[in-house]
């Protein structure tokens, strides 16, 4: 069973809170069989790089267009792309072949992409953040 939460608070508490609750083992279905809580975080980030650098980011970390990419998630990363004003993002297609790792870290961490947007400036010519 899945049961998405949001928790909120400093962060060292919160930290406490996510190992407390991971301690905690629940019986299965099967006689004598248990199961850990787990706490899977879901984070937003926001990837900055160089115009121009688009798909050398993209294969830093490690996203591209693969057969079952972002499946069951695509109809809430829609929903989040378009509440947040982003534009959509044409992944490259991957050849897992000639990859190059940059993290082997990467194997344990989903990474989808919501979606994108240009460098806005003021008139001053500095970035509006």
């Amino acid at each position: 069973m899945h049961l998405y939460i949001i928790a909120r608070g400093v962060k060292r508490y919160v930290e406490r809170w996510r190992e407390d609750v991971q301690n905690f083992m629940l019986p299965t279905d099967k006689a004598g069989e248990t199961l850990q809580i787990v706490l899977r975080p879901v984070t937003l980030y926001e990837v900055i790089y160089p115009e121009g650098q688009h798909d050398k980011a993209l294969e830093i970390l490690e996203i591209g267009e693969s057969e079952n990419y972002g499946k069951k998630m695509k109809p809430l990363l829609d929903i989040i792309r378009r509440i947040m004003r982003l534009d959509k993002v044409k992944l490259p297609k991957r050849d897992d072949k000639t990859k190059v790792v940059y993290s082997h870290s990467r194997i344990n961490v989903g990474v989808h992409v919501i979606g994108s947007k240009k460098d806005a400036y003021k008139e001053d010519k500095h970035e509006i953040l």
